[in-house]
Formats: structure tokens, C-alpha cells, sequence
């Protein structure tokens, strides 16, 4: 019988190699998500039915999936790339929202909720919708999460319509989870 070794298994997790396309994409989001001078959205007094489900329910499906799939499928490696990816996006967002809540960009202080709050940039739902679904598409097959694809406008959308976030702090937040993607997840040997 094997021992299962932590260390070992953790060792393994770490790629080898980038997505040279999702590390791109990434620096996009979030270069553009802090630099575009994007439009303040006006508030909204009723938020459509379908972002108000996403908002309390369907954007945790992903996340769920993201450690209920390498669980049933017995796969370590996979338990410690979402771990991994799950931690450094969590700690990326958080930080990166108290380094950038007094920088003023374009004449607008990107930490500034539209409501008024602090630590806008960039949106935590963002990232963590942006991580899970990603990484169920890298880690396992695009093909078999495609479908998932939806959940992450629709989670952006329900952000900005319930003014929460202002559309560069989600465009943000999607980079930081998809970069910490690119970077701690491999795709899956057959």
C-alpha cells in the first residue's frame, strides 16, 4: 500500500511549465481593469432575477465543482493545484486591494466602491468565480466545462448591478484568478 507523503504530493502539484495564453490574458484583464477609464455605472434599483440568483447561488457551483471533481476523482495533484491557486488568489486580491485603495487613477481613487467603500480593486467574487472555472478548464478538459463559462459575466454583472464593484475592479478580479490559474495549475496526464 502506498503512503500518501504531503510533501511529495505537494512537490509534484507545482507545474512545470505556463500558459503562456492564460498568463497573457490575465495581465490583460487586470492591467486593463485598472487602467481603462471605465464608466461609473449608475445605481440600480432593481437587479434582474438572473443576477440575483447568480449573486446567492449559481456562482458557487464552480467552486464547489473545483474541489468536489479532483475529490471523486481521486486525483491529489489536482486537490493541491486548486489549493494552491485558491490560497495565492486570496491573498493576491486581498493585498492588492489595500495597496491599490487610495491610488487615483484617471481622477477616480480605485479603491472607491460606488457606494462609497473602500478596497474596490479587485472584486473577490471575480477572482474566485475566474479561479474555479478555469482551473476545472485547464486542470480537466475545456470541452467538459464549457458550460460553467456563463457564470462568470453573470457573477461580474450581478457585482456591478448590485453596486458592489465598479467594472474595472471585476475585470480585475477575473484576471487575478485566471493568473493564479496560469500559474499554479497543470493540465491533467491522461
Amino acid at each position: 500500500m502506498k503512503r500518501f507523503l504531503f510533501k511529495q504530493k505537494f512537490c509534484e502539484s507545482l507545474p512545470k511549465s505556463f500558459s503562456k495564453t492564460l498568463l497573457a490574458l490575465s495581465l490583460g484583464l487586470i492591467l486593463s481593469g485598472i487602467f481603462a477609464p471605465f464608466p461609473k455605472v449608475p445605481k440600480q434599483h432593481s437587479v434582474p432575477l438572473a443576477l440575483h440568483f447568480t449573486e446567492h447561488y449559481a456562482r458557487f457551483i464552480p467552486t464547489i465543482l473545483s474541489v468536489a471533481i479532483p475529490l471523486i476523482q481521486r486525483d491529489a495533484i489536482g486537490l493541491f493545484q486548486v489549493a494552491n491557486a485558491s490560497i495565492a488568489t486570496t491573498l493576491l486580491t486581498h493585498t492588492t486591494k489595500r495597496a491599490l485603495n487610495h491610488v487615483i487613477i484617471n481622477d477616480q481613487r480605485l479603491g472607491e466602491r460606488p457606494y462609497g467603500g473602500n478596497f474596490n480593486m479587485p472584486s473577490g467574487h471575480s477572482s474566485m468565480v475566474g479561479l474555479a472555472v478555469a482551473f476545472l478548464m485547464r486542470r480537466y478538459s475545456f470541452k467538459k466545462y464549457w458550460w460553467l463559462l456563463p457564470l462568470i459575466p453573470l457573477t461580474m454583472l450581478a457585482r456591478i448591478y448590485l453596486d458592489m464593484h465598479t467594472i474595472g475592479a471585476v475585470l480585475a478580479g477575473l484576471g487575478v484568478g485566471m493568473l493564479c490559474v496560469a500559474l499554479f495549475t497543470s493540465p491533467k496526464k491522461p
